[in-house]
């Protein structure tokens, strides 16, 4: 489906929903769409959640575990280390109410690993994100796949560990 057609799509069911019967209790924290943004670049993180918050609205973060560390290394063209935030960063923006998701420990794809290896950086990532970003909880956590790619045993290795991926 190309974006034109999706975001079309979208803004029609999010439209439709309370029609078609979907009301969300107060008490729940729900949402019809949601636009994630990935990798961790602090910047731009910073001003997504400023502009969400201009309209009352919360970003959902993914981002890479290792990014801030001094070994991170540089992916393809556009993931440089002096562009990542930190966790100082993520855990302001939880206290601000946005969603901070795990997007892997070094933003490899994992579906070119081998699966051990895969998994050993899924599990190393939740440990971190759970030790380091303030209220996670992998139970209620998305694991967010590098470039959306995955095999159906890291997905069901993956899904033991958090409430949902992203693939």
């Amino acid at each position: 489906m190309k974006r034109r057609q999706f975001i079309k799509t979208s803004a029609a069911v999010a439209t439709l929903a309370p029609a078609l019967g979907f009301r969300p209790s107060q008490a729940s924290k729900s949402h019809l769409i949601t636009f994630s943004f990935d990798d961790g670049f602090r910047k731009s993180f910073l001003k997504l959640a400023d502009i969400h918050e201009e309209y009352g609205l919360k970003a959902c973060l993914n981002i890479i575990a290792s990014g801030h560390m001094p070994d991170f290394q540089q992916v393809d063209d556009w993931i440089l280390p002096e562009l990542m935030g930190d966790f100082s960063d993520w855990n302001g923006l939880v206290a601000r109410g946005h969603e901070v998701m795990p997007h892997s420990w070094q933003h490899l794809n994992l579906a070119r690993q081998e699966p051990y290896e895969a998994k050993k950086l899924i599990s190393k990532c939740i440990v971190y994100f759970n030790e380091n970003l303030q209220g996670f909880d992998p139970s209620k956590a998305v694991f967010n796949f590098p470039f959306n790619a995955s095999t159906p045993a890291l997905d069901l290795f993956t899904i033991k560990k958090v409430r949902a991926v992203r693939t």
